[in-house]
């Protein structure tokens, strides 16, 4: 039964429920409109009357409710039940779609298993190589995982920052997820990359922080384009292109 149905049902029993009460809680002489009034006779008699006067009380039995102990924990027990169905629902069908994704995902590599893990493996370690080496200011230690064109590009906009007095940091990173395999040429691919880190801007005399944050992680997802360097024979990032999450 599906979320949906599961969440009608529910509802239908609560209107059952609190729309027709228990017969405790009628009113006291058990008819509408009625009322009691009590007189004296040598029997001890009493008369009723069923048109009173309309300042006469109306009395409830001290011991009714409109729902009783019972129905209230059944009430609260279906309540539970649905949240907890509704959130086991929602994390089996996350967990479904994340399975099927990384399924096609693989599906979607070249060669066998092995070789479609070790792409997998040397994607990961190029991405982070660069970032921590994007991080510390000193891309010469990720030179190897860079073509020539992108080094050097990411090495001015380095050197830009540094002559303006600015550091670039990339801490904490995760990645998230590989996605949207594409294989362009037998020697270039592209590949989505899905991360979390904390990014900011900071004065490099002061440390204070001038744009981003240093607390506040924030999502990214990326477009990395992949060349085959035949004389290292290893894939090295060629463009990195960014895409807008909001």
């Amino acid at each position: 039964m599906s979320n949906e149905k599961i969440v009608i049902l529910i509802a239908f029993i609560f209107l059952f429920l609190t729309a027709f009460p228990s017969h405790s809680t009628a009113v006291a002489g058990g008819h509408c409109g009625g009322s009691i009034s009590h007189g004296s006779s040598s029997h001890g008699s009493r008369s009723t009357s069923f048109g009173g006067s309309r300042r006469s009380k109306t009395y409830y039995s001290s011991g009714s409710s409109f729902l009783s102990p019972f129905r209230i924990f059944f009430l609260y027990f279906l309540f539970i039940g649905t949240v907890g169905l509704s959130l086991i629902g929602k994390k089996v069908q996350s967990y479904r779609a994340a399975t099927t994704a990384k399924q096609d995902f693989l599906l979607s590599l070249p060669g066998n298993k092995q070789k479609k893990q070790h792409l997998i493996q040397e994607i990961k370690k190029n991405f982070l190589t660069i970032q921590n080496a994007w991080n510390q200011s000193n891309l010469a230690m990720a030179k190897h995982c860079y073509s020539p064109i992108l080094y050097q590009n990411h090495l001015s906009i380095l050197e830009t920052q540094q002559s303006q007095g600015i550091r670039n940091r990339t801490e904490k990173i995760t990645l998230k997820k590989l996605s949207n395999f594409r294989l362009i040429h037998e020697d270039s691919f592209s590949v989505q990359l899905y991360f979390t880190c904390l990014d900011y801007e900071e004065l490099v005399d002061t440390g204070r922080v001038i744009s981003g944050s240093n607390r506040k992680k924030q999502a990214f997802l990326q477009t990395w384009y992949f060349d085959y360097d035949a004389i290292d024979e290893c894939w090295k990032a060629d463009f990195i292109q960014p895409i807008n999450l909001n």
